[in-house]
This record gives C-alpha cells, structure tokens and sequence, in this order.
C-alpha cells in the first residue's frame, strides 16, 4: 500500500503545485502592474507579445481586496514550493532530507526580508511575510493530511 498511496501523492501535490503557480502566474499577468522580473521573464521565452497582448483592460484590480493581488501569489508560490518540497521527501528518513527542507523558510522568509534593505529588488510587506508563512506552512503539511486520509481510506476497505 505505500506505493499506492506514494504515488496517489505525487500527483495530488503535483496538480496542486502546478495549480498554484498557474493562479500565481494569471493574477501577476492580469492583475498585476507592469512587474519587471516577471515580464521579462515572459520575454525571455518568447511569450512578451503574448502577454502584452492579454495584459490591457482584461480586468480591474480595484474589484479584489489589494492582499488578493499582491500578496496573494506569493503565498502561492510558497505553498506550491513547500507542498513540492514536503511532498519529495515525504516518508524519507534520509539526513538530506533536513537540507532541504530548510530551504522552505530561507527562500520563503528571506526573499521578503532581503527586500526591506534593497538587497533584492522588491518592496517589504507585512502583510506578503504573514502570506508567504501561511503559503508555506499549508504545503509544509498538506501531504501528512494526504497521506492520513488516504490511510484512513484503506483501513475502511
């Protein structure tokens, strides 16, 4: 059974994952004023005209609470990160295993924090530090409550 229920894991933290960063990626496109880093990014892969194309008047920001545009992707692309993370390593005991987990609140704390002294281009939040924590620890145990369900399922058969 823990094949089965590793591989019914995968891809429930996979399709979350990727759902996230999709959702993420749709409101910085949509909702979002013009981001440099993400932009140029888009650029970068050949998707700029693309972009600049769906960008004008899709839809006013001033409809959504300001957290759910700005603070918002960055929750989810600390929930998609953690939940891809926590979801590798899930039932391993390997000493590596702590390295990386690690790396959850580094790049989800640290990002925000190296924008307050200008270390990195960005502007400190609050708000996007309590967002990113909340992103973070809702991956970080979202796959123990996968793997709990899915055993309290196969003790029902």
């Amino acid at each position: 059974m823990p094949g089965t229920q590793g591989r019914y894991l995968f891809r429930v933290t996979t399709i979350l994952s990727g759902t996230a960063i999709l959702l993420g990626g749709l409101i910085y496109i949509f909702l979002r004023p013009g981001e440099p880093l993400f932009l140029d990014w888009a650029r970068a892969t050949g998707l700029g005209s693309l972009v600049d194309h769906l960008r004008p008047g899709s839809f006013d920001p001033a409809l959504l609470p300001a957290w759910s545009v700005y603070s918002l992707p960055g929750a989810l692309w600390a929930f998609a990160y953690s939940l891809t993370i926590t979801g590798i390593w899930s039932g391993s005991h390997h000493p590596v295993k702590f390295l990386w987990l690690a790396t959850i609140p580094v790049l989800v704390l640290g990002f925000e924090l190296l924008q307050a002294p200008g270390i990195i281009p960005g502007t400190f939040s609050i708000l996007d530090l309590v967002f990113g924590i909340l992103g973070a620890g809702a991956g970080f145990l979202f796959p123990a409550i996968i793997l709990k369900s899915t055993r309290h399922e196969s003790r029902k058969q």
